[in-house]
């Protein structure tokens, strides 16, 4: 999961443990764990960790689903961008100037 550069990483990582330890088929023992895992161009890459019942008896693919689904409402309630919103931020003016046809041109 990616993280802005301009949020609480702090926050981020706590979220996504309190996520985790709150979410019924997440065991906790041993308790869910949150770390970087890498510090990108752009964002910071965040990695929730946790144990599941037997994953050979347990819907594992829909577990991450609704963990995810849980983060993404989460960090929308806090204010806490997933990702950078572009890889760039750019700031400046635009001018538009109206500029009028002549019909006697041929458009040179």
């Amino acid at each position: 999961m990616y993280v802005a550069y301009d949020e609480d990483t702090e926050r981020a990582l706590m979220e996504l443990q309190q996520i985790a330890s709150d979410h019924d088929p997440i065991h906790d023992d041993p308790a869910p764990n949150a770390r970087i895992v890498d510090l990108g161009k752009n964002e910071v890459t965040v990695q929730a960790e946790f144990w599941v019942e037997d994953p050979m008896k347990s819907d594992v693919p829909t577990v991450r689903s609704d963990f995810r689904r849980l983060v993404k409402r989460r960090f929308d309630e806090e204010g806490i961008t997933l990702a950078p919103p572009s890889a760039q931020s750019l700031s400046g003016e635009l001018t538009v100037d109206e500029r009028r046809s002549d019909p006697t041109s041929n458009g040179s």
